[in-house]
């Protein structure tokens, strides 16, 4: 009985233990538990062990790892923009999405922190093939100019909560939505966009899905 219950706890902490993607790069890369995969040469893990982006002009970048066949319910992360963001100077946090390149074509959700214009808020987006369509919009012109904030969406059946905070302790609920239900799958995933003037000012930490 004691050698079954054991087996059995041992089950249960395996199934448990890869039910989930963290990723604080205290590594000093990100080759490894995770993997992440795409556009490695513009990306580093700088000297505070955050992931920078590292490119040398305009361009477009991005970083995807596996989701592992788990039902996510819940996502955070640390993100800062160095800039003003803009339509050709933004960042993309990719909730799930079914394609390894999500420079492309894809179906999934994602939070877009980027766009034209001065009331820049942390959106939350449906993708189907090259369609966008918005889910909920938080706060108007809380990332209008250069910011640091932590972000965490919360799931469930049919309901999108999207929270942010400064300092990662105390969130406050920026927005929610009521919206299809599915399940996550595929792919977790960073996308940048950026002129060359903001090639290297893209950062991320404390990546939490699970």
């Amino acid at each position: 009985m004691r050698i079954a219950l054991f087996c059995f706890g041992f089950i249960v902490l395996s199934i448990t233990g890869k039910a989930q993607i963290t990723e604080d790069f205290s590594d000093g890369d990100f080759c490894s538990d995770p993997e992440w995969a795409g556009c490695e040469s513009f990306f580093r893990v700088n000297d505070d062990l955050q992931l920078q982006s590292d490119a040398e002009g305009a361009d477009t970048a991005y970083l995807v790892t596996e989701m592992a066949g788990f039902e996510a319910e819940e996502w955070r992360f640390w993100v800062k923009l160095g800039f003003s963001p803009s339509a050709n100077n933004y960042a993309r946090f990719y909730l799930f999405c079914d394609s390894d390149r999500p420079d492309e074509s894809l179906n999934g959700v994602f939070i877009q922190l980027g766009e034209a214009g001065s009331g820049d808020a942390v959106k939350l987006y449906r993708k189907k093939g090259t369609n966008l369509s918005l889910i909920c919009s938080g706060t108007e012109g809380l990332i209008s100019s250069s910011f640091s904030l932590f972000i965490k969406v919360k799931r469930y059946p049919g309901h999108w909560e999207v929270f942010v905070s400064e300092d990662g302790s105390l969130f406050y609920k920026d927005s929610e939505a009521d919206d299809e239900d599915d399940d996550p799958y595929g792919y977790l995933g960073l996308y940048c966009q950026f002129t060359k003037s903001n090639s290297k000012k893209f950062y991320f930490d404390d990546i939490y899905c699970g």
